[in-house]
């Protein structure tokens, strides 16, 4: 985990914060001023409508702490588990969360490397932290924290579970003892630091489980937020060639795809198939595929149709089901590899902090759309019965 040397000064923190509760005596918890009595949230009930409710804050204590929300990103998991009717319950969605510590224990601060005031940004995992992979620094692999099983993630808990401020999509969340935290410098854009989990995904899927060679080519599929994340990691990884595949109607999503450093883009109409691919690339095959398009598993034979000898096909959306008719015959005799994308790594965190807070003025990915969507505003983006009028944003941010 990263870790950075708390700091003391609350000054980045918003001054609306003052005024209204204040904590027991006798608990080591550092608080930015007072806070107030309740926050609203958005919640997302079983229908899939949202609607914007209050709830008390918890009292910290020495283990927790208390983020007053800068920004939440809304990805696909998040209208795939409201479209799929995945939620145990009422739930306050948000898993791409950035925001001020404003109050945060003794025991948390040193665990977590923050102080109030820190502008922080989170994992979604709450792992067990004793378990063999936890031990490793592997808390995407803890059990604990796997999304197909139910498990503990920003995002997917019950508002029935107190405190109920359970993700991002909230004036302010609660940070249990299992958080994983991230200090950010103080002066980076909170809509630039919540790309930092699809990015350190980005980073893990290409240069880590992807093992894309120095001067690889690499085909990405779908130019969705993760798959625009793919072609920065990949041109910031020394790819030598970038091609990305989308439908007819992405067309400027990848004009965008374009602009972040793709040297090709294929769009497909449906009756197509991936050969247009190849065609591309010169009837040669890609050292690394990424699928993040989040198709089911009969896109899988196409997949590895792409990949040349001793490549890696990565499979980073939610699939589930049965890939049909693989050809095992061209997958050994390339020496293919077919791997399972399951979050990032702990190092791709820390290679995405270092791409968004290394660039001087403008990093790529501040180029993709992201609009403000405020509390109430949730509704219309995650309501499956709801016809969008223009095609939904890349990556909208939730602005509490």
């Amino acid at each position: 985990m990263t870790r950075c040397a708390p700091s003391p000064a609350p000054s980045s923190c918003p001054s609306s914060l003052r005024g209204g509760r204040g904590y027991a005596t006798g608990v080591s918890v550092s608080v930015t001023g007072e806070v107030p009595d309740s926050a609203l949230a958005a919640v997302t009930g079983l229908d899939g409508r949202t609607q914007v409710r209050s709830y008390r804050l918890p009292a910290v204590s020495a283990d927790t702490g208390l983020l007053r929300v800068a920004a939440s990103g809304v990805c696909g998991t998040d209208t795939a588990i409201v479209r799929e009717g995945r939620l145990a319950g009422p739930t306050v969605l948000g898993h791409h969360v950035v925001g001020w510590m404003v109050a945060v224990g003794s025991q948390a601060a040193r665990r977590w490397g923050v102080g109030v005031g820190d502008l922080v940004a989170l994992q979604e995992y709450l792992p067990c932290h004793a378990c063999r992979w936890c031990a490793q620094g592997e808390y995407r692999m803890c059990d604990r924290s796997d999304i197909r099983t139910g498990g503990r993630r920003f995002g997917t808990i019950s508002v029935a579970e107190q405190p109920s401020l359970w993700g991002g999509n909230a004036e302010f969340l609660h940070l249990p003892a299992e958080t994983l935290a991230h200090r950010l410098p103080p002066s980076m854009d909170p809509a630039r630091a919540v790309w930092l989990l699809p990015l350190a995904n980005a980073f893990d899927w290409t240069a880590e489980i992807g093992a894309l060679p120095p001067g690889g080519t690499v085909v990405i599929i779908g130019p969705g937020q993760h798959g625009l994340a793919c072609v920065v990691a990949a041109r910031e990884t020394g790819a030598g060639q970038v091609v990305i595949v989308g439908r007819t109607g992405d067309q400027d999503r990848l004009t965008l795809a374009t602009k972040l450093g793709a040297d090709h883009t294929v769009a497909l109409n449906g009756r197509d198939d991936l050969n247009l691919v190849l065609n591309r690339l010169g009837n040669d095959r890609a050292d690394l595929v990424i699928n993040t398009s989040g198709a089911g598993p009969e896109l899988t034979p196409a997949l590895l149709a792409l990949a040349g000898k001793r490549a890696t096909v990565v499979e980073a959306g939610l699939a589930r089901g049965h890939a049909p008719q693989l050809d095992m015959a061209a997958l050994t005799s390339r020496a293919v590899a077919l791997v399972g994308a399951r979050g990032r790594s702990m190092t791709a965190i820390d290679r995405a902090l270092s791409s968004l807070s290394s660039s001087d003025g403008a990093h790529p990915l501040d180029s993709v759309p992201s609009p403000a969507i405020s509390l109430k505003g949730i509704d219309a983006i995650l309501r499956p019965d709801l016809p969008h009028a223009q095609p939904p944003a890349i990556h909208p941010i939730v602005r509490p």
